[in-house]
């Protein structure tokens, strides 16, 4: 595994909310053949391992051991195609430009299902109240969108900031996918979630 994911911070209670959502999210996809973009700590492919979803781990990196070598930003070489494809805290670490090309090949490897999540910096305050039968959550946010400062050296973008509004990343799915759900999870509202269907025929533009 990187080293990166071994630092004992990087798994935080925070992003162990992420992990929670991420394995929810492709469960209740009703997926049986999965591929992972980004292997990452490698934390689905072990939760999946001896359940009935098959999880296929890819990564550009060789250095994290993925199932699968791809660089999901190039021409596709791998033809497999899956029920569902998910790629998590990944696309910032790609220039936005080139997202178009990694959104043709999302569209590529799935039969009907993307779930992705990326970072949105923003300014947040809410309160949750929790008794029997009584279950009540309250939140806002918002972007910042008077700053271009990234929270990482590694990303390229983040959502929220003022050059990368919610719209400019919806514009770029939208060829091929239709936006069924996103949320930002109450205890972790760094990572917003995007659940996508896949269009029987793809757009001939993107819409305005």
């Amino acid at each position: 595994m990187d080293k990166h994911y071994q630092v004992s911070a990087y798994d935080s209670l925070s992003r162990f909310i992420s992990y929670h959502n991420q394995k929810k999210l492709i469960i209740d996809s009703g997926a049986a053949t999965v591929l992972n973009v980004g292997k990452g700590s490698g934390f689905l492919g072990d939760y999946f391992s001896n359940r009935s979803v098959n999880l296929t781990d890819s990564d550009y990196d060789h250095m994290t051991n993925p199932d699968l070598l791809l660089d999901i930003t190039a021409p596709l070489e791998h033809t497999q195609k899956y029920d569902a494809v998910c790629a998590f805290q990944v696309l910032e670490h790609l220039p936005f430009e080139s997202l178009s090309n990694v959104f043709d090949n999302f569209q590529k490897l799935t039969n009907k299902t993307l779930l992705i999540s990326v970072p949105e910096r923003s300014l947040c305050f809410g309160f949750e109240i929790k008794a029997p039968r009584l279950s009540s959550a309250f939140k806002f946010h918002l972007g910042r969108f008077w700053s271009s400062s990234l929270s990482s050296k590694w990303h390229y973008w983040e959502l929220g900031l003022k050059d990368k509004k919610l719209k400019d990343f919806l514009n770029v799915a939208n060829k091929h996918f239709l936006l069924k759900e996103h949320f930002v999870p109450f205890n972790n509202t760094y990572h917003h979630f995007f659940v996508f269907e896949k269009r029987i025929q793809p757009l001939q533009q993107d819409c305005p």
